[in-house]
């Protein structure tokens, strides 16, 4: 992938899978763009990004800190399974406070379910959901997890995914 501040979105070129930013982009919706491209679908990618200034950190932090990722530092050896086989799949994880009726769905971004993760009685407790991805695009999806407790307490909450491939 090639991309300059002037084509921040990148020029995507077929059957490439790594990204190198040889200079760090202005801020976290740009360094998105460039490297987002990639993991298309069916692939992981991999992506190294030469950190050089003060600025730099700061953009690298706020990527980290908005997309909840740890980048380190370059490895001396990167194993090309980490970037170069697909794992369509994740688990997203949720608790409730008491026995509750839970519903767990994914919608795109026009309102429409897209699927549903989970339906039906949970303990309290910490519980988790497998989310596989393979047969959908990548784009921006929400997920919404509804709580109604045995003691009559219902809980609402939906959280923003990014999906990459």
């Amino acid at each position: 992938m090639v991309a300059t501040e002037i084509f921040s979105r990148g020029i995507d070129i077929e059957k490439i899978n790594i990204v190198f930013n040889f200079d760090m982009p202005d801020n976290s919706d740009s360094y998105l763009h460039r490297v987002g491209r990639a993991g298309r679908f069916g692939t992981k990618g991999l992506a190294i990004s030469f950190v050089e200034s003060d600025e730099d950190k700061k953009v690298l932090e706020d990527v980290q800190k908005r997309f909840e990722v740890k980048i380190g530092e370059l490895p001396t050896t990167i194993d090309s399974a980490s970037y170069s086989k697909s794992n369509p799949t994740t688990n997203i994880v949720y608790a409730v406070p008491v026995k509750s009726n839970v519903t767990l769905d994914v919608y795109n971004l026009i309102g429409q379910k897209v699927v549903t993760l989970f339906e039906g009685d949970v303990e309290a407790g910490k519980h988790s959901s497998q989310f596989n991805a393979s047969s959908m695009s990548s784009g921006m999806y929400l997920f919404k997890l509804t709580a109604v407790g045995e003691d009559g307490s219902q809980f609402s909450s939906s959280k923003k995914m990014t999906l990459l491939k």
